[in-house]
Formats: C-alpha cells, sequence, structure tokens
C-alpha cells in the first residue's frame, strides 16, 4: 500500500512539474501577444516571474503544497538554466541536451522545454542567483528527461520523462550531473 501511495505522490509531483512550464508557456505568450497588440516592450517580464505566477496558481488550486511548488519551481528553473548555458555555451540544439531522440520525449514536452529554454537565455541572467547549485542535481529532486551521472562512482541514470531523482543505484550516491550528448542518435 505504501508503494502505490509513493507512486502516486510521484505522478502528482511529476505532473505538476510539466504544468508549472505549460502555465509559465501559456502566460509568457498570452502576455508577449497583449504587449504586442499595444506596440509596447514584449520582453520587460523575465520569463522567471511567470514561472512564479504558475506555481501560485497551482498552490491556490491545491495541486501541490507551498513546500513541493516551491522546490518544483527551483528544480525547473535549475534544467532551464542549465539547458540554455548549455546551448549557449556549444551552439546545438535542445534535443541534445536531453541525451534522446525526439520519438523518446513525452509527446509536446520537448517542444514546450525548447521554447521556455530560448527564453530563458534572455533571461538567464535575471535569476542564475537563485540557484545555489548550477549543473548539480540531488536525490529527491525532479528533473526533465536525459541521462545523470553520479558524482561519485559514474554511474548512469537514464530518464525518458519527468521524474524524481533517486538514489545512485550502485553507490546510493545523491549528487549527480547531467551527461551531454554529440549526436542526438544516443538513446
Amino acid at each position: 500500500m505504501k508503494d502505490s501511495h509513493e507512486g502516486s505522490v510521484l505522478k502528482r509531483l511529476t505532473d505538476a512539474y510539466e504544468e508549472i512550464l505549460e502555465h509559465a508557456l501559456d502566460e509568457y505568450r498570452s502576455f508577449r501577444k497583449k504587449n504586442y497588440e499595444k506596440q509596447e516592450d514584449s520582453d520587460a517580464a523575465p520569463f522567471y516571474e511567470f514561472i512564479n505566477k504558475a506555481k501560485e496558481k497551482l498552490i491556490r488550486k491545491g495541486e501541490v503544497t507551498e513546500d513541493e511548488a516551491l522546490k518544483l519551481t527551483d528544480y525547473l528553473k535549475r534544467d532551464l538554466v542549465e539547458s540554455a548555458t548549455w546551448m549557449d555555451r556549444t551552439g546545438k540544439e535542445i534535443r541534445e541536451w536531453f541525451g534522446y531522440e525526439s520519438g523518446v520525449v513525452k509527446a509536446g514536452l520537448l517542444e514546450m522545454f525548447a521554447e521556455a529554454a530560448d527564453q530563458t537565455m534572455i533571461d538567464m541572467v535575471a535569476f542564475q542567483h537563485e540557484l545555489e547549485e548550477g549543473g548539480q542535481y540531488h536525490t529527491g529532486q525532479y528533473t526533465v528527461p536525459g541521462v545523470l551521472i553520479c558524482e561519485s562512482c559514474a554511474e548512469k541514470i537514464h530518464f525518458t520523462e519527468v521524474g524524481r531523482i533517486p538514489p545512485c543505484p550502485s553507490c546510493k550516491g545523491s549528487v549527480f550531473f547531467r551527461e551531454h550528448t554529440e549526436s542526438q542518435d544516443a538513446v
């Protein structure tokens, strides 16, 4: 019974991570459209403000607690900054940062994340300071699809969808970094 409860909590938080991203993008698109029609500066609000609004929306709806929402938005911001930094540094596309062919990643997630990461490149300086451990991933946090490598033993953990990071299956380590592929053909 405990496993099914943990599974439902995991599913709820995984869905909430994606929902925060989706709501933030919807709000951002609406903001840009409204300001474009008024011929105002549509880049006036940093994307992280829309992430925070999406977080508040989920809290009000009762889908997540305040503590859960805060953690999920921190994880999302970490993933966006990490991917935007990597794309800027390498000149490669987001699907290569994921480390999977686009067909393996949940439909729509790659596109949403790519759109948010592009906006994040513009906003990166604005919320870089919010992230304490840039590029590090920890057991118990949530992350987008890709491959994480254990800092202690180099064991790889593969995510094909948003998921909660478990302890390393080899050494029980709790700190990971993201593997980036040189080719989008890696699976």
